[in-house]
């Protein structure tokens, strides 16, 4: 059961909200919910236990986050990967997903309009200004980006890119099974996360704005090494998550979990 009571200034409101967070109580949560280009418009909600937020968000007829998943590129298997993350997207039900692959002249603003967020794997590669001004424009007015692994070495040529991921791939230890630690347990990407987990994957080091905000972290030659932040860009936001080399490590519950719930708040939350 989910029960909402509108302020005076939001009776009339359609119920087109996609963000839900709140503190847990024993047997039910209250959140606050809020609308998409509106801060101001807060709805208090009471969920009970049982149902998922994706289940409330279905239930009551609330949209879902509208986003485009970009993948392609040299060196890894960004089709099989997409496979994988794909599904795991729209079984979330959060997200209402548009596929397209390699295609770099599908970023124009006509084309990106449509679209809250964009989820992006893709390797190496070079990018025109256009599709580029088009891609980082969108961003920066208000729309969420969610890389993954890769997406931290695309365009190595393009340092405007390279700033709005926040970041760029440095070298890599071996493929091998590494430990994950959350960093900020109190964020709402982190929500539900062991404080420490395995992986089998191809750790990541990259050079980065000390400005980010780093979310998890692990060991590399003694230094941690952020697996995941999020940062602003304009009025956009930004996650990366650098795990998801190929498709078994993208089969990870935990990189899952991060990756849905970081994909969800680029694609609602304020910078």
């Amino acid at each position: 059961m989910l029960e909402y009571a509108p302020s005076n200034r939001n009776r009339s409101q359609k119920r087109n909200v996609h963000s839900i967070v709140g503190a847990t109580s024993k047997r039910s949560k209250t959140v606050s919910v809020s609308f998409p280009g509106a801060s101001e418009q807060v709805l208090w909600f009471r969920v009970h236990e049982g149902k998922s937020r994706a289940s409330h968000l279905e239930e009551y007829g609330m949209d879902k986050i509208k986003t485009l998943f970009f993948y392609g590129g040299e060196i890894h298997d960004a089709k099989g990967c997409a496979k994988v993350v794909g599904p795991v997207l729209k079984k979330s039900k959060l997200f209402d997903v548009t596929e397209v692959a390699e295609d770099l002249s599908f970023f124009t603003k006509k084309n990106l309009k449509p679209f809250e967020l964009v989820v992006f794997y893709y390797t190496v590669g070079k990018i025109a200004d256009r599709p580029k001004n088009a891609l980082l424009n969108h961003i920066a007015q208000g729309a969420g980006y969610a890389g993954i692994h890769s997406a931290a070495d695309s365009f190595r040529d393009c340092p405007e890119y390279r700033a709005m991921v926040g970041g760029h791939f440095v070298t890599h230890p071996h493929f091998r099974e590494y430990q994950v630690s959350v960093a900020d347990a109190e964020h709402r990407i982190c929500e539900g996360l062991p404080m420490e987990f395995l992986v089998e994957d191809e750790q990541y080091v990259t050079d980065y704005d000390p400005r980010n905000h780093i979310l998890c972290s692990a060991l590399w030659k003694g230094m941690a090494m952020p697996v995941a932040w999020t940062k602003p860009w304009g009025k956009g936001r930004v996650f990366y998550c650098a795990l998801g080399h190929n498709p078994d490590a993208c089969r990870n519950a935990h990189f899952h979990k991060l990756f849905i719930q970081g994909a969800q708040w680029a694609g609602t939350a304020p910078a």
